[in-house]
């Protein structure tokens, strides 16, 4: 596995390590662990507070900010979701050639299918919700 310094080797910005997660120019534990794993708690992280807030304030927040608020976490969260799981598949693609072990890129690439059934079946099961406030 390559270190989190020649990960990070050709990275000079956000958009270049965005850009390199998506095409799957990291090694396939790092896109996983970091790219996946981490920011994916990490996004949990802010749409738990996000919630919380809007919990905390609700009577006070007017229709157009809770609106705004919940389609930044509804967009944010499909964004990011696409942009961990395209980067993972792309990166377990490249395992192999890399010389890593098939197993675990077939490994990675069954995680982000099941991850995608189960971000869409998420999504179709709040869509009467959102429904409802953006209706």
């Amino acid at each position: 596995m390559a270190t989190a310094g020649e990960n990070m080797a050709d990275v000079t910005g956000p958009g270049r390590y965005l850009a390199k997660h998506w095409r799957g120019g990291f090694s396939l534990g790092f896109a996983y662990w970091i790219n996946g794993v981490a920011i994916g708690l990490v996004s949990f992280a802010i749409t738990i507070a996000i919630g919380a807030f809007i919990e905390a304030r609700a009577g006070s927040l007017s229709l157009t900010t809770l609106r705004l608020l919940i389609a930044f976490i509804v967009v944010g969260s499909v964004v990011l979701t696409v942009w961990q799981f395209v980067g993972i598949w792309r990166s377990a693609a490249a395992h192999a050639g890399r010389g890593g072990k098939r197993m675990w890129a077939v490994l990675a690439q069954v995680a982000v299918v099941a991850g995608a059934i189960r971000s869409v079946a998420e999504l179709v099961n709040e869509a009467p919700n959102l429904a409802i406030i953006f209706g």
